[in-house]
């Protein structure tokens, strides 16, 4: 079966961190009787935007195509884009023209991941090979950009109008899309997997981090924006600094919210770091906090499951899914007291945190086998071939 996934990022040598789980997916659907061929598009850079822009330059190093593995086949082609200027039809027109110019033969089916601009191209692209197109919607594509304006909301609810099938990675953003489309999606969630190789833990990787040997640390990983319930967490690590053990740490790109984590007395922020630094991190870190307003199923959680790390949480999207009572601490309310309490009762009481990050492992590790996915999307694939819509 001959593939094509259209997306907006997958992992190379100049940006290892960008789009990872995707690199997990591909891996286990290589298990799978499939030739896949993965299109991730890059803007052209030009010279002054990648002197000055980390994110430009990975995009000027981006390798135009590599071969991973049997069967996997990886395509960057560049097309033009202006910062900003997603919501605007001139983007998806040139990056469909780059597709063009690849000159590809014609796939069984389709699949893009994200609503704008890459499934709506996705949808294009499969439109002109007349052959059947998933979609896949992770989490801000449902929950923030259709709302973004009227014009937003048009790609968004083309898109959906235009695949052949739906699929949301969790039950809350399925709701969300049959709410604002009038669309049944079907739940497929991402695979997650961690490398053993990758799991190490020693003093030396507290010291590599900046962090205390006898420190209770708090851990945010995302990025640092006010939506993601940083206000709150950095007030909450404010009225817990009396107690001098409490350290946080924040590990993601700048945001909204970058000078507030940048004034904590007892936290600091590392910048964007690597899949693998984040994993070595939460080998040594004692509870992931993640207070967000609006969520997919965050990869943070699923990994923090996977090594086996204390989970606080917001009680919004497809989070109470994985978190509860029995796996971790479902924050009821997202406010200042209320996260500070619960990181209290994790240190009050570490026997009962250990106990439910043990059952929270065991769910990811159910929920999110690659294995058992990967075979669930080859049998979406194998049931749209031939299909128009369902």
């Amino acid at each position: 079966m001959k593939v094509y996934w259209l997306l907006s990022n997958f992992p190379h040598a100049a940006n290892k961190q960008s789009g990872v789980f995707y690199k997990i997916f591909a891996a286990a659907m290589m298990q799978q009787p499939i030739e896949l061929t993965v299109i991730a598009p890059v803007p052209y850079t030009f010279g002054l935007l990648s002197l000055f822009s980390k994110k430009y330059r990975a995009y000027r190093n981006a390798p135009y195509v590599e071969h991973p593995m049997k069967g996997l086949t990886i395509l960057r082609p560049r097309y033009f884009s202006l910062p900003r200027a997603s919501d605007f039809k001139i983007v998806s027109n040139f990056m469909e023209r780059s597709i063009r110019k690849l000159q590809l033969p014609r796939p069984d089916i389709i699949h893009g991941f994200g609503a704008y601009p890459f499934s709506y191209v996705a949808t294009v692209v499969a439109k002109k090979f007349n052959c059947p197109c998933t979609i896949t919607f992770i989490g801000s594509d449902v929950n923030e950009f259709p709302l973004r304006s009227n014009k937003a909301m048009s790609f968004f609810l083309k898109t959906i109008e235009n695949s052949t099938q739906v699929i949301t990675v969790s039950k809350a953003l399925a709701e969300k899309v049959l709410e604002l489309s009038k669309r049944s999606a079907k739940v497929l969630h991402i695979p997650i997997g961690i490398d053993s190789g990758m799991i190490r833990k020693s003093a030396g990787i507290r010291e590599k981090f900046r962090i205390g040997q006898e420190k209770f640390v708090v851990l945010f990983v995302g990025a640092l924006n006010k939506s993601k319930g940083i206000v709150e967490l950095c007030n909450a690590l404010t009225t817990l600094q009396m107690d001098t053990k409490i350290q946080g740490v924040f590990a993601g790109p700048s945001g909204d919210a970058t000078p507030l984590v940048q004034a904590q007395t007892n936290a600091h922020w590392l910048g964007a770091i690597t899949h693998a630094e984040v994993i070595e991190l939460m080998s040594v870190c004692d509870v992931l906090v993640l207070p967000s307003y609006m969520e997919g199923i965050p990869g943070a959680i699923k990994e923090a499951g996977q090594m086996q790390l204390p989970v606080i949480a917001s009680n919004v999207g497809g989070i109470p899914e994985i978190i509860d009572a029995t796996t971790g601490i479902l924050l009821q309310e997202n406010n200042t007291q209320t996260i500070a309490s619960a990181i209290k009762e994790v240190i009050s009481n570490p026997a009962a945190a250990e106990e439910r990050a043990a059952h929270l492992k065991s769910r990811i590790e159910k929920m999110f086998h690659p294995a058992a996915i990967a075979q669930e999307q080859m049998n979406v694939y194998s049931q749209l071939i031939g299909k128009r819509k369902v």
